[in-house]
């Protein structure tokens, strides 16, 4: 995709792993972000290490526009990630942990929802 807005406006998942809260940011909000482009009922799963304050101010941003939202950093490191063995620690309504479970599952081995 060409931009954020390609590659969200008809994804039902959207997975986002970038470093920091200010990326998480950059890449959400604003009129180029994903909260203005993806589609109502997409489910975000932002697998960043952020603070909470970012990951609950992102979770209700994206309600506001029927965008459900799952936060899951992981643990495990590159090599983690290579091996598809990453600890992934989830925090979202069931319903959605329950929908992205076999995304997670292709992604790492231990997958727990915290609440």
């Amino acid at each position: 995709a060409g931009s954020i807005a390609e590659a969200v406006a008809d994804a039902d998942v959207i997975i986002t792993m970038v470093p920091a809260s200010p990326q998480v940011e950059a890449i959400a909000y604003g009129p180029d972000g994903i909260l203005a482009h993806a589609r109502r009922g997409a489910l975000l799963i932002d697998m960043s290490s952020i603070t909470p304050q970012t990951s609950i101010d992102l979770a209700h941003a994206a309600a506001d526009r029927g965008i459900r939202v799952l936060d899951a950093p992981v643990s495990g490191g590159e090599a983690g990630a290579i091996e598809a063995v990453l600890s992934i620690m989830a925090g979202g309504d069931q319903a959605d942990f329950d929908a992205a479970r076999p995304l997670l599952e292709a992604l790492g081995k231990t997958i727990v929802r915290c609440g």
